[in-house]
């Protein structure tokens, strides 16, 4: 008879503790699930920044898709004169100053590799439309805006400090001739390269292999900056300020 009372009592105990392991287990499960759906949340926002400076460039500068070539245009891209029309002329305005190439006027001691090959593929794709080449540009620019962000971020600054300067950066007065002048093209191609150089450096820690791929990344940009101009020359320099 007083084993029953025993009995009794290692139930209840028994069934208090499968009652309470099953509403930690619900708590549990409610906790994970509100973790998922917070890192969704937070995953689906995380674009926005970036969203909207895409938005605030285009306002800015899609107007100059519909622009025309404008003074120096004319010779330069209009005429050829940075646009290799075949691959032998090509390979010699790589390797050659650029008053060497036929269309150019007057004399230009310097190359801009990167810019005839950039220029000359506009070319082979679109032909001379004015509206290729400034959307070019644009997308150029565009780039360098988000990068400017993405560069800021993983230098630990503020997210929404490293908004305002890239927007502020995506629209200032100074970005006209930038976003807008096909022959000014060598000035967003060198920043896009040098800024997307300095996102591969930046990009730390990763594993072995990813460092190898991100280092040939970076190094890949920087001379597409310098073939660009030579003003990309200073990434080393801010490379070192970084460290």
């Amino acid at each position: 008879q007083a084993a029953a009372p025993r009995r009794q009592t290692a139930g209840a105990a028994a069934g208090w503790r499968s009652a309470a392991t099953g509403q930690s287990a619900g708590i549990t499960g409610c906790a994970r699930r509100a973790r998922a759906a917070t890192v969704r949340t937070v995953n689906t926002f995380a674009g926005f920044p970036r969203l909207l400076l895409a938005l605030l460039t285009l306002l800015a500068f899609a107007n100059t898709i519909l622009n025309n070539f404008v003074w120096i245009d004319h010779w330069q891209v209009e005429s050829g004169g940075l646009v290799a029309r075949s691959w032998p002329q090509l390979w010699d305005a790589l390797r050659q100053p650029l008053g060497s190439m036929p269309g150019w006027e007057g004399s230009a001691p310097y190359a801009r590799p990167a810019v005839v090959l950039l220029f000359s593929l506009v070319y082979w794709i679109a032909g001379p439309s004015p509206a290729a080449y400034h959307g070019t540009l644009l997308l150029l620019h565009l780039g360098s805006v988000l990068l400017v962000y993405e560069v800021l971020c993983m230098l630990a600054v503020a997210p929404s400090v490293a908004w305002l300067v890239s927007a502020i950066f995506a629209v200032h007065p100074l970005q006209t001739a930038a976003g807008s002048w096909i022959s000014g093209i060598a000035d967003p191609l060198f920043a896009f390269f040098v800024l997307l150089a300095f996102r591969c450096e930046l990009a730390r820690p990763v594993p072995r292999r990813a460092r190898l791929l991100l280092r040939a990344g970076a190094l890949a940009s920087f001379a597409i900056a310098l073939g660009a101009k030579e003003t990309a020359a200073v990434f080393p320099f801010l490379l070192a300020l970084t460290y």
